[in-house]
């Protein structure tokens, strides 16, 4: 299946970054609130700053790489894409609300004060595009079938895609940290 690797990666990552939510939530919660318009109301605007909404996303994005992961079909690749799409969105919101600074974070990984750059939303788009494809592909088929045509039955393939998720974390959260505190 043509990008399985960086789609796997996109899926893995999902499943990193919702499950740090969940246990760390306040960073996540933090970020929402400063870039959420007020204008949504104030009792839709606290919500969704929430830690119980910001739980809630979790759970989604776990789902939502577990699913894709396990049954890497058209409509599992499709949700995960939009979920990219959303995150490049809200990167993009972010990053012109903070002007870069240190002062606000993603909050992707239960990280505080990971500075938002442009890196960030390059990964998600990278991510996007990866699952744009496979779902254009339309696959419908479960994990262990995908891998099963694979050399060594998918191990390499498995192994190099959770190296990507590792490394796109990384560039993510602590590439913009060691800039940071290069500059300073």
């Amino acid at each position: 299946m043509i990008l399985l690797g960086p789609y796997l990666a996109a899926c893995f990552l999902l499943i990193v970054s919702g499950i740090a939510k969940w246990f760390r939530p306040a960073p996540t919660s933090a970020t929402l609130a400063s870039v959420l318009p007020v204008r949504l109301g104030a009792l839709a605007w606290a919500w969704a700053s929430s830690v119980p909404a910001v739980r809630t996303l979790a759970v989604l994005e776990v789902a939502a790489g577990t699913v894709g992961a396990l049954h890497p079909g058209a409509a599992e690749a499709a949700g995960v894409c939009l979920i990219y799409v959303c995150f490049v969105g809200f990167v993009m919101i972010a990053r012109r609300r903070s002007g870069g600074s240190v002062g606000i974070g993603c909050g992707c990984f239960g990280v505080d004060q990971t500075p938002i750059t442009y890196l960030h939303a390059i990964v998600d788009v990278g991510f996007a595009v990866s699952c744009a494809v496979v779902a254009a592909s339309n696959p419908s088929r479960w994990l262990t079938t995908a891998l099963g045509g694979e050399p060594a039955h998918g191990i390499p393939l498995a192994a190099a895609a959770a190296v990507m998720a590792a490394l796109a974390g990384v560039a993510m959260t602590l590439l913009p940290l060691l800039r940071a505190a290069r500059s300073s």
